[in-house]
This record gives C-alpha cells, structure tokens and sequence, in this order.
C-alpha cells in the first residue's frame, strides 16, 4: 500500500503547476496516450472499411448477416436438378439462415392493369415491374413498415386478401398515379378509387393495389392489402415488390391441374368463387322497404355488372341479381373471384350478410403451405400425382378422392433462387466452402448439397464431387472484389502495423530512459533509505500501469471527438447511399471493443518490459549498487 500511495503522489505531482519532481510522468502519459490512440484509429479504420465493404459489395443486413446470392449449378457435369426444402434444411441444420424466394416479373403470374402505369425504362425500352415471391415477414420483405385502411371498403373483405408489400423508394419514383387511376376506371368499386391519393407525397396512404390476375383462363383486377416497406430484398436482389409464397404454390396448383378449377386469387385461405350475386327476396318488404333494399343493392350490382360483364337484373320485383359471364367454353363453371364480387356487393352501408350466399365458402379439401399443397387425389393432374405417390398407373387410377400433398420444392421444381446468410465477414469462407462442397469426396458424401463427379478420382478411389448449387456470377464477381480488397488491406496493414509498433516501441524506450535517468538519484536514496531494488522496480511499473490506463481513459475520449467530427459527413453519406446503409447510419470508426482490451494488455506488458530493462542498465536490480545509481 505504501508503494502505491508513493507511485500515485508522484503522478499526482507531475500535473501541479509548479511539480517538485518535474513533469516527465506527465509527458510519459501524454505519449502514451497518443501512441494509444494512434493505434485505435488504425485498427479502428480498418474494421471501418472492412465492414463497410461488405456493405458495398454484398450487403449486410441486421439481424442476420452477409447474404450469399445462390442458385442451381446450370454447369454442373450431371443434372444437378433443382434447389429443394431439404437442400435448405440442410443449410439451416449447418448454422446458416436461407431465405428462399423465387422471380416474377409483369405479365406471369399478376400484371399492372396498364403498361404505362409503371414507368421504369429497361434495356428493351419497355416498362419494368419485378417482384419476388418470399415470405412476407422475412427479412427480404424490407424494413420500417407501414399499412393504411381503406375507409370506404369493408374490412369483412379486405381481411381475405392477399398481402403484397411495395417498395416506398421504387413506387414513389415509378407508379404514375394518373396512369393507374384511368386504368380502374370503371373497372374496381368507386370507393377503391378514392383510396388512391392525388400525389406521391400521400403514397403511404394507398392501402389497396389493383393487378390482374389470370384465373381459371379469365383475366380479372384483384385486390391487394398493401404494406409499404424500405429496402426490399437483401445485397444485389432488389424487387420492387413482395408477393406471398404460398400464393406461388396455389398457381402452380391450378396450372397443374387445370381440373381443381382452384380460385387462388382470394387470398391465402382458397376460398369459392362465385357465379352470381343476388339479394334475399323482395316480395313480403313493404314498398318502401323494398325500395329502401333494393336501390343501393340494384347501385352496387350495376356497377359490378358494368366492370365485369355478365347479366344484370334489378327491375324484378323479388329481387335484385346479377350472374357471371359465360366462361367461353372452358373447362371451369363461369365464376369471377369471390373478394372482388363482395367489395362492389358491400359498396356503401351493404354488409356481406346483406345478401344471399356472398359470405366466403372455404374450398373443401384444398390446402395450402409455403412449399407444398393437399388437394382430392383424382383432381391433380397424373404427372404430379405419379411423383408425389410413387405409384403404378393402376394406383394412379384407383386413388379417388383422398387428399394427397404435393410439394413444389421438389428436384423437379424447386426454388430458383435462395440467400445464405454467413454471421458475418469471417464467417464468409466457411460458408462458401459448404456451398462449393471444397474438400468432400464421394467417401463422405452429403448427397443433399453435393453429387460425385464421374470424370475425377483421387488416389484412394473415391471420386471428387460437385456441388447441387452456384453461387450466382454477379455474387461471385463481387466476393472476388471484397476478397481482393480484404488481402490487399491484410497485407498492407500487417507490415504498416509492425513498424508502426516498433517505432511506438522506440519512441517509449527512449522516453522511460529519460523519465527513469532523471531520478537514478531518487533511487538511490529510497535504496538507502531502506526500501528494495524489487520494490524500486515496482514502484515504476505502477507509475507506467497508472499511465497506460488514463492514457487509455484520454485516448478513448480524443476517438470519441474524431468520431464526433465526423458525424455530418458520414450522415451525408448515409443519406446519399442510404440502400447501403439500409437507413441506418454507416460507422467508418466502430468502437473495438476487444481492440481496447487488447491495447490496454500490450501498453501495459509493453511498458512493464520496457521498465525493467531501463532500470536493470541503470543499475536498479538485484544486483544493483549504490555507486552506480548515483554514477
């Protein structure tokens, strides 16, 4: 304890005004201080730029990691065949979260219910609107979401619709609101129309958007719930919009077996479609009843007759109905979407119980999962129903109408694309190891990701394998970049750094020896005053312990000023580029954490070192003598 108080008071001392013993422990803490400093800033900025260089060239999103952009490998020697749900189980089961999502673009499975409504040019010069099909919850599906309500619609309605979530910065930038307005026209309820606003600004406001859909070989404008979103998708996939994934699966559904005539346009629970509309009977009303009913009724239905076509009949005095149009010999009944019949049936006050057999069906025996659907065996169309069974064409034939799950992430027709996060940057090569299958023969073959390679073998006869998937060539290009500028930093910063530490090293030797040969003459007289070389020795090494830490504590303050500097650039830039940031502000100088401890352990090692090797070649040790220290 006495040598401790004795180390701190001349500390103490050094900053006094007018110090009795000088101030050379003050200008022993301020070097090293700034050699502290010196050294944070450089490991600082190097973190810095790596991880902002993930940023720039893969993306990195919160919460998950750095994505890698995967595919089928279309250059494998055999048929790889498609991505599956096992081949993502597989991943998961391995530590790497995947977010699977597959392309659509205007005009496959929805489309805008005009070409001039969207007004992105491409290199063909014609209107582009792309989307993906993912779950609507994942990360792909953006960030700082919002939703509205469609006032003048019924909420009974637009609680069975489909969800789609819309890219604020691409609507604002592309939907001509206009364009789209004149499109409905005449076409959607009149309510709908009011939910569209007179200008971008209030785009948040539109809580529904109108797209065709082809059902059942008829084209209709269906309805959808928007939710509004930031930055969707994740690195160099981008969409402009995100539709459910379970909607993907109930078209191929319906393309496969035409004979389920499967409404999928209602929204993830199938629900019927109609073939009319009609009101409860008219007849036991009064007169002023009767007009009372079927006036807003007899409104509604010849505005819904007037967009899709059909027979109309309000002038029958038992009621008021209208029926689908001929289907043109198809092999479905003539029937359009339940939700867009029950959004012009329930215009104004109507309810849906208003009317007779508008409340929505379920349909029986159809189900429906991100992956896969069950639907009545003697409905799906033979080809599936042979791969999803097994079986022999007199099993086919005899399976009736028991319900059978087909998946549509099969080898057959799986997911054409998929992100697989790694942790972070570190983690990358580990990642792209897994999905290469580097160093897997057929002797340890996981056949679920890699399949072996017949024209390669090694010394021990197992064959050398090749990977089911690719990392996409655009992804790959850009981990070739990042990996190029991560060495080149590496192999900078490894020479740069060692010399920058042999010269901090030189530096602090030199002001230890000055520090230290001012008082040879104080330490003779501690010696002779009693105390041991030992305790000389670690009296000083607590006075340099004293300056490695406030000099820490200092230096620590001047990176949080130069970060504080900072600030309106970087804001600047976060703002500029903010679909790298992802809204957030970009951190050029993150705080290291472990860096901190790891200066804080190598000054003071450093610095005890340096210490005693000074105070041994002046004499101050064991074997030191009094003559010498007073030489």
């Amino acid at each position: 304890m006495l040598i401790l108080r004795m180390a701190w008071n001349e500390l103490f001392r050094s900053f006094l005004p007018r110090p009795p013993g000088g101030r050379d422990f003050a200008y022993l803490l301020a070097l090293i201080a700034l050699l502290q400093l010196l050294g944070i800033v450089i490991f600082s900025a190097k973190l810095g730029v790596l991880e902002r260089s993930v940023d720039a060239f893969l993306g990195k999103v919160p919460g998950y990691g750095v994505p890698v952009w995967v595919r089928q490998n279309y250059l494998a020697e055999n048929d790889a065949g498609a991505m599956t749900q096992d081949m993502v189980d597989d991943l998961e089961a391995r530590g790497f979260p995947v977010q699977t999502f597959r392309r659509t673009f205007d005009g496959d499975i929805i489309r805008l219910p005009a070409q001039d409504v969207w007004t992105e040019p491409r290199l063909n010069a014609e209107p582009a609107f792309e989307g993906i099909f993912a779950d609507t919850g994942s990360v792909l599906a953006g960030q700082q979401r919002s939703t509205a309500t469609a006032t003048g619609l019924s909420q009974d309605v637009v609680s069975h619709m489909w969800s789609i979530v819309l890219d604020r910065e691409n609507f604002a930038q592309f939907l001509d609101l206009d364009a789209y307005r004149a499109a409905l026209a005449g076409r959607v309820p009149p309510a709908a129309l009011d939910d569209i606003p007179q200008d971008i600004a209030s785009l948040d406001d539109m809580s529904l958007l109108w797209l065709e859909m082809r059902v059942n070989d008829r084209a209709h404008l269906v309805p959808f719930r928007v939710t509004w979103a930031n930055y969707l998708g994740a690195g160099h996939i981008a969409p402009d919009f995100v539709l459910p994934a379970a909607l993907h699966t109930l078209e191929a559904a319906a393309s496969a077996s035409p004979g389920l005539c499967l409404d999928f346009s209602a929204g993830p629970a199938p629900i019927a479609p109609v073939a009319g509309v009609q009101s409860p009977s008219l007849l036991l009303m009064s007169a002023e009843d009767r007009a009372a009913r079927s006036t807003p009724m007899g409104a509604a239905l010849t505005d819904l007759h007037a967009a899709m076509g059909g027979s109309l009949s309000v002038a029958n005095p038992s009621r008021v109905s209208w029926s689908a149009p001929d289907n043109g010999g198809g092999t479905c009944a003539a029937t359009v979407p339940w939700v867009v019949a029950a959004l012009f049936a329930t215009a104004g006050d109507l309810a849906l119980s208003d009317w007779d057999g508008l409340s929505p069906q379920p349909v029986p025996d159809v189900g429906v999962d991100v992956s896969r659907y069950t639907a009545p065996c003697s409905a799906i169309n033979p080809r599936e129903r042979a791969f999803a069974l097994g079986a022999t064409d007199s099993a086919q034939s005899s399976c009736g109408d028991d319900p059978i799950t087909i998946e549509t992430a099969n080898a057959s027709s799986g997911y054409d694309e998929m992100l697989v996060f790694a942790e972070d940057r570190i983690g990358l090569d580990g990642l792209v190891s897994v999905i290469s299958c580097d160093g897997v023969t057929s002797g340890a073959l996981d056949d679920t990701l890699c399949m072996p390679l017949a024209s390669a073998s090694d010394e021990s006869g197992d064959q050398a394998t090749e990977s089911r998937i690719a990392i996409h060539n655009i992804y790959r290009d850009s981990l070739m970049r990042f990996g190029f500028l991560s060495r080149l930093i590496d192999a900078v910063s490894g020479p740069v750094g060692w010399s920058l530490v042999g010269l901090g090293v030189a530096i602090l030797w030199v002001q230890l020896g000055t520090v230290l040969g001012h008082r040879r003459g104080q330490y003779a007289t501690l010696i002779v005053g009693g105390l041991s070389p030992l305790q000389i020795v670690v009296l000083v090494c607590m006075q340099v312990a004293m300056c490695v830490v406030l000099g820490l504590a200092v230096a620590f303050g001047l990176f949080l000023a130069i970060r504080a500097t900072l600030f309106g650039a970087i804001r600047a830039l976060s703002t500029e580029y903010d679909r790298i940031a992802l809204g957030e502000m970009l951190d050029v100088l993150p705080v290291p954490a472990l860096g901190l401890l790891a200066f804080l352990g190598f000054m003071l090692l450093t610095g005890w070192a340096l210490t005693y090797l000074q105070l041994r070649s002046k004499g101050v040790s064991r074997g030191g003598v009094i003559d010498r220290l007073m030489e």
